[in-house]
């Protein structure tokens, strides 16, 4: 099988958690991403005939502070198949 990295940063605006008016949602950008990218391959491909799996196993903002949203978010992870990803997942 194929294994291809797979990194997507994503950057906005941050701020204090008690301000979420002023500041993007960045983190649940991330989490609602890393889902949607995680079953991608089931929805475009049959499974039996073009087996393919995307798995994000990373997802971090460089930010320790517990009530500040970053503004920069990185996910990371591996996509892998049996076939050319880019005709089957993304021409459908």
């Amino acid at each position: 099988a194929s294994s291809n990295s797979l990194r997507i940063v994503l950057k906005g605006k941050g701020g204090h958690a008690a301000q979420a008016q002023e500041r993007d949602d960045l983190t649940r950008l991330a989490a609602l991403l890393a889902l949607e990218l995680e079953s991608l391959p089931s929805r475009c491909c049959d499974p039996v005939i073009y087996p393919a799996v995307c798995a994000i196993t990373n997802i971090s903002s460089g930010s320790s502070q517990t009530n500040v949203a970053a503004d920069e978010y990185l996910l990371a992870g591996t996509i892998r198949s049996f076939f050319d990803l880019d005709e089957k997942l993304f021409r459908g």
